[in-house]
């Protein structure tokens, strides 16, 4: 069963995509590596990050399905900010713009 600090652990690891791309480019930049070398860099990261997101998504509908109250937020003391909407849209009350 996966919780709540498990599954931020898995949103945290996927951010390392942008640190890995930035690392990734001041070697690109630093060496003389060839287009195939590169790709093959790229293709790595590819994988290792679509594995990264499977993962993530796994936990997250494991994380729904045994806790059902996983998606409340126990933490926060505003209400809801949907939990008085009408149905009226806001934008139907606006003026017509001057031009």
């Amino acid at each position: 069963m996966y919780d709540r600090f498990e599954h931020e652990q898995q949103i945290m690891k996927c951010w390392n995509v942008v640190d890995d791309l930035k690392d990734l480019q001041e070697f690109v930049l630093e060496t003389d590596l060839s287009k195939d070398q590169i790709f093959n860099i790229l293709m790595g990261m590819s994988e290792m990050y679509q594995h990264r997101f499977d993962k993530l998504f796994r936990t997250f509908e494991a994380s729904i399905r045994d806790n059902p109250n996983f998606h409340k937020r126990t933490d926060s003391p505003r209400p809801n900010r949907y939990s008085s909407w009408d149905g009226k849209q806001d934008w139907e009350e606006l003026p017509d713009p001057p031009f």
